[in-house]
């Protein structure tokens, strides 16, 4: 006798945002490492224009003219971001080597490359 689809959706569709939530709890505080809170913050409101976007083509449903308002100030929010972050020639702490640097000084001398010896930065 086999199963009744309805379970078995239920089942996949259950496992894979179990996946999905577990993936998300650790490539959060990774990028939270690599980049700033800003940007990964930013970056994680971009479900919502998916989200969006998702319902129309999957389930049918026409997002009304806050939705569609909302998930376009997140998209030119993530684009400005990302123009301002070309302009200041900064990559967010990473240097193009990949390595982040730490002032361990507090001043602003990393850009420099002033207290980046091996003894901890001075």
């Amino acid at each position: 006798m086999p199963a009744d689809p309805a379970f078995i959706y239920t089942y996949w569709a259950s496992n894979i945002q179990v996946l999905l939530t577990l993936s998300s709890d650790y490539m959060y505080p990774l990028a939270m490492l690599k980049t700033t809170p800003l940007v990964v913050t930013v970056g994680i409101s971009m479900t919502i224009p998916c989200a969006v976007i998702g319902d129309w083509t999957i389930l049918g449903v026409t997002a009304s003219g806050q939705k569609l308002i909302g998930a376009t100030l997140v998209v030119a929010s993530f684009i400005g971001l990302g123009i301002e972050g070309a302009r200041s020639g900064k990559h967010h702490g990473l240097q193009s080597d990949g390595y982040e640097r730490l002032d361990t000084r507090g001043d602003s001398n990393v850009e420099n490359g002033e207290g980046l010896s091996a003894s901890g930065g001075r």
